[in-house]
């Protein structure tokens, strides 16, 4: 999971890494698409939407809202985008005509989105909420403690101590079984120390990696279609493309997170 020699990161962009990783909507935030690039997107997607079927207006959401905006055409019918501008569905009311509907469509899907069946289901969700984590610290200090503190034997002892040699941090033993760690099963806390060294890892590989890291816990957590989806979305491909990508990742987390993949769960 962690090399010999690992590069040293801080614990400060670790924390910063997993308060991230739990933030409401991160699952469904893809990581490196800035507010411009979507405003761009669905211009596009209104000059295209214009030429198929006639005049589109674009009317953009408040800041925080559950949909990036609306797209209204001649009938009026209303298209509504998805809040990180990937998805769209059609409002009820006037439909197209099956010539039209068509045109449409095409335009949608050249353009890069995807079409869901209905408005509700443009609204992100993440059920059942963020796991209780072995590490919860809101600082870098903190979590230098936290980590410091994680018992120091057995499989969990080789991660933590991989994990604090990546930090910079002294490897010391530690007695008894810090509070955090006690009510929680044994395999639920070598999974989540096993999470943590996976952070770290990302860290130090750099930015390719890190676009994996909150993916990785859905391909844990839920594997299948909604793993493919976070993938698609993150990576801005295919559908078989990402279902290509899903296989691969699957094997690397045999490899990289074999306690989580047995467990069939990251949260």
């Amino acid at each position: 999971m962690l090399c010999d020699d690992p590069v040293v990161v801080t614990a400060q962009a670790l924390c910063e890494l997993l308060t991230d990783l739990d933030a409401p909507g991160r699952l469904e935030r893809p990581r490196l698409t800035a507010p411009e690039v979507l405003h761009e997107r669905v211009e596009r997607l209104a000059f295209r939407l214009e030429r198929a079927a006639g005049r589109c207006a674009v009317e953009r959401s408040p800041a925080g809202a559950d949909h990036h905006g609306r797209l209204t055409l001649p009938g009026p019918v209303t298209i509504v985008v998805g809040r990180y501008g990937f998805e769209v569905a059609f409002a009820a009311g006037p439909v197209l005509g099956e010539e039209q509907f068509a045109r449409v469509k095409t335009a949608i899907h050249q353009t890069g989105f995807h079409t869901l069946p209905d408005v509700a289901a443009l609204v992100p969700t993440r059920p059942g909420g963020v796991p209780r984590r072995v590490v919860t610290a809101r600082s870098g200090e903190e979590l230098a403690g936290q980590v410091a503190r994680l018992p120091s034997t057995g499989d969990v002892g080789v991660l933590r101590d991989r994990i604090l040699r990546a930090l910079g941090l002294p490897v010391t033993p530690v007695d008894g079984v810090p509070e955090a760690v006690d009510p929680l099963p044994p395999h639920r806390v070598l999974v989540e120390v096993e999470r943590v060294a996976a952070c770290v890892a990302a860290l130090a590989a750099g930015a390719d990696e890190l676009r994996w890291a909150a993916i990785d816990d859905v391909v844990l957590d839920r594997p299948g279609m909604e793993a493919i989806k976070a993938i698609r979305d993150e990576f801005h491909c295919a559908v078989g493309d990402a279902v290509e990508r899903y296989d691969r990742r699957t094997e690397h987390l045999l490899r990289t997170r074999p306690h989580g993949m047995a467990a069939g769960t990251a949260a």
